[in-house]
């Protein structure tokens, strides 16, 4: 398991990275899922953990359609997901968090419901919604790339879904402007995930016929540029 992370200001050309360690996601169907990914370890997942103490990104991704080839449109302006990532930078006394959200397109070479969930996101549009006060948006509205290998673990996922929960309830809404990239200008904070606890599925769907896919871990572009 594995997933890599970049996020670049579209105007301030500053770039924000990660390699994610905790992947987990969680599916009711076929068609959508639930990924989480952090790097932050589980001792600082647990809710009982400072955030003044800790630093790291967590990002939620929600895919609510499955493309299918031939039938999906896929162009620059195409979605089938929304993206939360939170910042967290703690300092030993206080938690500087940011919370930047949008929508993007996954293009998974497996489909959900597997033991592991393969996938890559392009040109998702990203901006800063909500932080705690004095926290500095140094990168703009962005454009992000992800790319994950996600184990189907509910466990997991909402240890994460909680942190994050936790972590998004201590943020306001920021001031919106014109140069955000949405269709729709909000002023609420993100949605939190909802209180109720993931449910894995019985038994792990039978693989497809044509579906060879091998779920390795994903590799970060050559030649990515700070």
């Amino acid at each position: 398991m594995g997933g890599w992370f970049e996020s670049r200001g579209v105007t301030t050309n500053t770039s924000i990275t990660a390699r994610f360690t905790t992947l987990a996601y969680v599916s009711d169907d076929r068609n959508t899922a639930d990924v989480y990914l952090t790097n932050l370890d589980r001792r600082e997942l647990e809710l009982a953990s400072d955030p003044a103490r800790i630093s790291g990104q967590i990002v939620h991704i929600h895919m609510f359609l499955t493309p299918k080839p031939g039938a999906t449109p896929i162009d620059s302006t195409a979605t089938n997901a929304t993206i939360s990532h939170l910042v967290l930078a703690g300092d030993g006394t206080d938690a500087q968090i940011g919370v930047y959200e949008g929508a993007g397109f996954v293009l998974p070479t497996s489909r959900p419901g597997y033991s592991t969930f393969k996938a890559k996101v392009r040109r998702a549009s990203l901006a800063l919604l909500a932080s705690t006060p004095g926290f500095p948006d140094l990168i703009g509205p962005s454009e992000t790339r992800i790319d994950f290998v996600a184990a189907k673990d509910a466990a997991q996922a909402e240890l994460v879904r909680r942190k994050l929960r936790q972590l998004i309830a201590m943020t306001g809404p920021v001031e919106r402007t014109e140069s955000t990239p949405f269709h729709e200008q909000r002023s609420e904070p993100p949605a939190i995930p909802p209180e109720d606890a993931f449910e894995t599925p019985e038994r792990e769907p039978e693989q497809d016929a044509t579906d060879t896919t091998d779920p390795g871990s994903p590799q970060p572009p050559r030649g990515t540029n700070p």
